[in-house]
């Protein structure tokens, strides 16, 4: 009875309309005498009416449903955050690289990029960006520094050839400080009893004597290049200072020739 009262109330205006005027019907034919042919009418349309609201209300449920309750949105359980082992690399299988010598030193941020070329990686050793690798062309061996790790995209479709030494940046320059400790003893403002040139780098040219403009203007470049370099890695001022007369001396010579 309560469920049937519920969808009474819930039912549309006109519904309401036919229960009101035919309980107030009734109610008149009682007070008036009307035979009772009209009362069974009048019964009939009060029998009527809450069959009639109950249709409504369930057309209503259906043609225009209450809006549903805002659901919470669904927690969905994710996997935490990838733990990678800090042992765990992915391994390089092209390294591209710009031809440079050796004694020429890091290229710095501010130097121009130059051409790069791809080449395979297969050594054990895992490369990194700035460190220097050993390979081969037409013109025979010569040393290159890492400038990206991964083939470039003009290498698609191309066999590559591979890396045939790698000199990490570490290694690269304990090298240049042996090739600055050699040119110190030579000059006179160090000790190289115990150090050597080391391979791939150029011999130090002598202090001083009898050369043509050319060779005298080898020289001079020679010893420039070591005077920059003890300065960009912050060898003792006399030390560099020391690189930098020599060099003057030669270039000197070599004018002097011309």
């Amino acid at each position: 009875m309560r469920k049937r009262l519920a969808n009474l109330f819930e039912a549309r205006p006109i519904a309401w309309m036919w229960l009101i005027h035919g309980t107030g019907f009734v109610m008149l034919c009682l007070v008036i005498g009307i035979p009772v042919v009209g009362q069974l009418a009048c019964l009939s349309a009060l029998v009527i009416a809450p069959i009639v609201s109950v249709k409504a209300v369930r057309k209503n449920r259906v043609v225009n449903p209450k809006p549903d309750k805002p659901r919470e949105p669904r927690k969905v359980r994710t996997a935490g955050p990838r733990i990678v082992a800090s042992n765990s690399r992915n391994r390089v299988n092209a390294v591209q690289v710009g031809f440079r010598e050796l004694e020429w030193g890091t290229p710095s941020e501010t130097s121009s990029r130059p051409q790069l070329y791809s080449y395979k990686w297969n050594l054990s050793t895992r490369p990194e960006v700035g460190d220097w690798v050993i390979v081969r062309n037409q013109y025979g061996t010569k040393y290159a520094y890492i400038h990206e790790l991964g083939a470039g995209p003009e290498a698609a479709g191309y066999e590559l050839k591979p890396v045939h030494g790698h000199i990490p940046a570490a290694q690269y320059e304990a090298m240049v400080l042996s090739w600055l400790a050699v040119a110190a003893g030579k000059a006179g403002v160090g000790d190289s009893s115990n150090a050597q040139t080391p391979k791939g780098f150029p011999s130090v040219p002598p202090l001083k004597g009898r050369a043509d403009a050319e060779k005298a203007d080898e020289y001079g470049d020679r010893w420039w290049t070591l005077y920059r370099t003890a300065k960009q890695v912050g060898r003792p001022k006399d030390e560099i200072e020391a690189f930098r007369v020599i060099a003057k001396r030669w270039y000197e010579i070599r004018d002097s020739k011309l």
